[in-house]
């Protein structure tokens, strides 16, 4: 039987790490990168491999995509085709969410169902509207992880990053680094398949009704874990223009 490991990390975390003046932007393992300048239609994909994010009911929102919480969805690629195995991952986003809807749904900000044997889970940035949470789960190995945290969202841009190194799972909300991480070890597998192509989705599942009402500017994927230093500037980086 698979297990499940859940890990509550307290609303007060560490200490932010102080941005390094000479920082550099990272592009080493950059899966797909989508920059939301308001297009409606879609999104290119600024990592250079040709992932074009389709947008269907989204408006533009001050140079983000708005989300309406209701039919609005964005399309990506299948994940096999940006890459078939998973040892490693941070996902990136910066958002607000607009529309909270108190009823215990978990939506994704980004989704990437999994394997038909590791059930209805899959990786992905997720928030539970009812307890204000903002969640990072995944299926490494045996395990469906997540870790999450509440009451760290009310209507401010805030930037979520969720990271795993083959070992564990973090959660990194606006650069602060987490006090704890979810044990876990194995890849994230996308060859095996419930309903055939996994496709990453932004604001919600594509087999679900549910939607996240969101405004999103910026969303990327790394085939690695960004360090806490990486993590600390990229915030400092997409809060600049807040």
């Amino acid at each position: 039987m698979r297990s499940i490991v859940a890990v509550l990390l307290p609303t007060l975390a560490a200490c932010p790490i102080e941005p390094d003046p000479d920082f550099v932007d990272p592009r080493d393992g950059l899966l797909f990168e989508w920059e939301f300048a308001g297009n409606p239609a879609s999104v290119p994909d600024g990592s250079a491999h040709g992932y074009t994010l389709a947008l269907e009911g989204t408006a533009a929102a001050d140079g983000a995509a708005a989300f309406d919480g209701q039919a609005a969805l964005g399309r990506g690629p299948d994940l096999a085709e940006v890459i078939p195995t998973l040892g490693a991952l941070t996902l990136e986003a910066r958002v607000r969410i607009t529309d909270p809807t108190d009823d215990f749904t978990a939506r994704p900000i980004v989704w990437v169902p999994q394997t038909a044997a590791t059930g209805n889970f899959g990786v992905g940035l997720v928030v539970n509207t009812a307890a204000r949470r903002l969640q990072f789960e995944l299926v490494a190995g045996d395990a469906h992880v997540f870790v999450y945290r509440d009451q760290l969202y009310d209507d401010a841009w805030v930037t979520v990053h969720g990271t795993y190194d083959g070992m564990a799972a973090q959660l990194w909300v606006d650069g602060e680094a987490p006090v704890d991480a979810a044990s876990a070890s194995g890849t994230l597998d996308a060859f095996d398949f419930e309903f055939g192509a996994q496709v990453i989705t932004v604001g919600g599942r594509e087999s679900a009704t549910e939607r996240l009402g969101c405004e999103i500017r910026e969303l990327r994927g790394f085939d690695r874990a960004l360090s806490a230093e990486e993590v600390a500037d990229r915030h400092a980086r997409l809060s600049a223009d807040d």
